[in-house]
């Protein structure tokens, strides 16, 4: 990690993607210092945040890329939400806390906590057979999205589904 000019604060980002990256405009215009976490120095991030800190994401290198920091961020879900439950008991200002990354990490949670909270959200249900992908046709119609509840996003891992032979090829996948 580089040194860093006294006062100057830091934000510590785990994850050096293409959100990172785009964090690092703001983060200069308003004198903030980023430090990320990357898998790899060829991540699109550590192109143009000088302080990154190389390795695997866990328990022991969140704690070595917040030390120092003044607060720490993710750019991605993929990081476990008591990792951070964690950072945040031992003094370390994580936000997004652990909680809402696990809400936001996994769909089917986010929705049930959406419901819980009475908020309007699109028809959905939990679906783990190719019956239940029927059943769930009857209630609302074909086509609808078929996603993971995990690892889905923009073009990843989300399919609109016409019938049922294209939730069964995706189901069986």
């Amino acid at each position: 990690m580089s040194a860093l000019p006294i006062g100057t604060p830091t934000v510590a980002v785990v994850g050096a993607g293409q959100l990172a990256r785009m964090m690092q405009p703001p983060a200069v215009a308003l004198g903030i210092q980023l430090r990320v976490l990357a898998d790899s120095a060829s991540d699109c991030a550590a192109a143009v945040i000088p302080d990154v800190m190389l390795s695997p994401i866990s328990a022991e290198s969140l704690a070595q890329l917040a030390a120092g920091a003044d607060a720490l961020t993710v750019e991605h879900e993929h990081v476990e939400g008591t990792w951070l439950t964690a950072l945040a008991a031992s003094g370390v200002r994580v936000h997004p806390s652990g909680e809402a990354l696990h809400i936001a990490r996994d769909k089917a949670v986010l929705r049930q906590r959406l419901q819980d909270l009475q908020k309007p959200q699109p028809r959905w249900a939990v679906v783990t057979s190719v019956d239940e992908c029927e059943s769930f046709a009857v209630q609302v119609g074909w086509p609808f999205v078929l996603k993971p509840s995990r690892g889905g996003y923009d073009g990843r891992g989300v399919h609109v589904v016409a019938d049922i032979a294209a939730a069964a090829d995706l189901m069986q996948q």
